[in-house]
Parts: C-alpha cells; sequence; structure tokens
C-alpha cells in the first residue's frame, strides 16, 4: 500500500512537472501569430509593391526575371493583396525566416529556421 500511494505521489509530481504547452505548441502558436500579422500587414500595402521589391533584390543579385521585368514596367497584377496565393506565402515565409530568433525554437537555442523563399 505504502509503494503504492508512493508511486502515485512520484507521478503526479512528474506530471505537474510538465504542465504547461510544449516546445512544439508553443511554436506553432508563434508561427499562426506571424501568419496573422502578415496578413494584417500584407493587406495595406500597395498592390504591386511587393513584387517591384522583390524585383530590385533579384536585379542587385543578377537574377532577373521575366516577372521581375513585368514589376518594374507596373505590368504585373495590381490587385489588393489577400492572405492567400504565392505572393502572401513568400511574404509570410520571409517574416518566418527573418523573425525566427524570437521565437520560442529560436529563443531555445535551435538554428534551423524555415527556409527562404
Amino acid at each position: 500500500m505504502i509503494r503504492a500511494v508512493a508511486a502515485v505521489s512520484v507521478f503526479l509530481l512528474l506530471a505537474g512537472c510538465t504542465s504547461g504547452p510544449s516546445l512544439d505548441q508553443q511554436q506553432q502558436a508563434w508561427d499562426a501569430d506571424i501568419e496573422t500579422q502578415a496578413c494584417e500587414s500584407i493587406e495595406l500595402l500597395t498592390p504591386g509593391s511587393l513584387e517591384r521589391g522583390w524585383a530590385v533584390e533579384n536585379a542587385a543579385e543578377g537574377n532577373l526575371t521575366a516577372d521581375d521585368v513585368r514589376a518594374f514596367g507596373n505590368g504585373g497584377d495590381d490587385s489588393p493583396y489577400r492572405c492567400a496565393g504565392d505572393t502572401f506565402d513568400r511574404y509570410y515565409q520571409e517574416w518566418l525566416v527573418e523573425d525566427f530568433p524570437e521565437s520560442p525554437k529560436g529563443q531555445a537555442g535551435e538554428t534551423t529556421s524555415p527556409p527562404a523563399p
């Protein structure tokens, strides 16, 4: 009987020490918060501004594409940004990479951040 009580006490003590969300759960919540922030901010940007900015980066790196040339000439899609699609995915991924050091996993010392777009 004493052993059973001791075993239950140890189990309860250990269970109490592990309360709270895991690092993975904290990271997932952080990722979702970054996605929300990215969504809120992309909708405020001038249509076409991201594409033009990425075109400037590509030109500086010597990797200019046909899409970049269209972005420079403002011949691209100038519809308002939404929280879906390739443009949003790239924008969101850039936020994740840039802010990774501030994330739960970054703060825990992990050095692997999401891949750059």
